[in-house]
């Protein structure tokens, strides 16, 4: 037996020497997504708040309309919002982009039997969610005729008339509102149906399109309250805290000394965050004189003077919108 062993080690049997532990390499820094859209919460709004939810890094890539004309011949479809994933992949199309990140963010306790994805896995409520979604695509697309509208007042005219009584916006909200949860749009959980309610009927309300009037959403409590509770949801309002309203007058709060504390009593971010919120693909831009820029609920801290000043900025927007800028 001693002769095997000695045989045994003599080629190479001897047992090995317990390795040193070491730390396994750090892994490289990950890159960050970016993401290229106008200096507005408009389209990529939605994409934005479901990464700062996600708590997944991302750069905020803002383009100038006096940019955009070139920035447009560099995109996939001519349109913007644009995501640039970290291994270079150039992603478009923003309600694509929301079911990808609703696949990737999930919301609930920490505890993981508890948490959800944003997108549902299960197909019924996955088919809710985009058809909700959709719906208020169909919302959006009641508004784009009244962009060719030239004359202001026929244009304000025609947006009045779709959210009056018996109108065609005003009915499809009456549909939209019935399919609706009570405190959220679908299965009774945080979904990417509420991140788009939430953006797109503040984006209406906001004083971003002339003749709508901002108490439009008292007509339809259940969505009134499904804006309330996503903007009361402590990352949501962490998310518009940090915004410098000198830069994006759009987030901008109502009169405060203090804008960035001044928050309505339900807890929504007094923001415009547009289709990216929203579909706003086809929206345009400015408000009406006599009632100002407002924030998601409120009148904002500058009014008719001020979107004078601005006026200039948003007419490459405006053509955009009737052109399909946006996507």
């Amino acid at each position: 037996l001693a002769q095997a062993v000695l045989a045994r080690e003599s080629v190479g049997f001897s047992p090995a020497p317990s390795p040193v532990p070491r730390r396994a390499p750090a892994p490289p820094p990950a890159m960050a997504y970016t993401v290229r859209y106008f200096d507005l919460p408009a389209l990529a709004e939605p994409i934005r708040l479901l990464l700062h939810l996600g708590k997944i890094d991302f750069a905020d890539e803002k383009v100038s309309f006096k940019e955009w004309p070139e920035v447009k011949k560099t995109t996939k479809w001519g349109q913007v919002p644009v995501v640039y994933a970290p291994n270079g992949m150039e992603m478009t199309q923003t309600k694509a982009l929301t079911r990808y990140f609703g696949k990737q963010v999930s919301w609930g306790r920490k505890n993981l039997i508890f948490s959800k994805k944003m997108y549902p896995s299960d197909a019924m409520l996955a088919f809710q969610v985009d058809e909700l979604i959709d719906a208020f695509e169909d919302v959006r697309l009641k508004l784009v005729p009244t962009f060719k509208l030239k004359d202001q007042a026929e244009k304000e005219a025609a947006r009045k008339a779709l959210f009056a009584d018996g109108g065609e916006i005003a009915e499809l909200l009456t549909k939209i509102e019935a399919a609706s949860g009570d405190k959220f749009m679908v299965g009774g959980t945080f979904t990417i149906a509420d991140i788009w309610c939430f953006f797109f009927l503040n984006f209406l309300r906001c004083g971003f399109v002339d003749g709508v009037s901002a108490d439009f959403l008292d007509k339809y409590p259940k969505l009134k309250g499904i804006v309330a509770t996503v903007g009361a949801i402590p990352e949501v309002k962490a998310y518009y805290a940090r915004k410098d309203i000198k830069t994006e007058p759009f987030y901008a709060p109502s009169s405060s000394s203090d804008p960035r504390r001044n928050r309505s009593s339900s807890g929504d971010p007094r923001g415009c965050p547009g289709g990216g919120a929203p579909p706003i693909a086809s929206l345009g831009a400015g408000s009406a004189r006599a009632r100002g820029v407002r924030g998601f609920d409120r009148h904002l801290t500058w009014g008719g003077a001020g979107r004078d000043r601005l006026r200039p900025r948003f007419q490459l927007l405006r053509a955009g919108a009737a052109g399909g800028a946006a996507g």
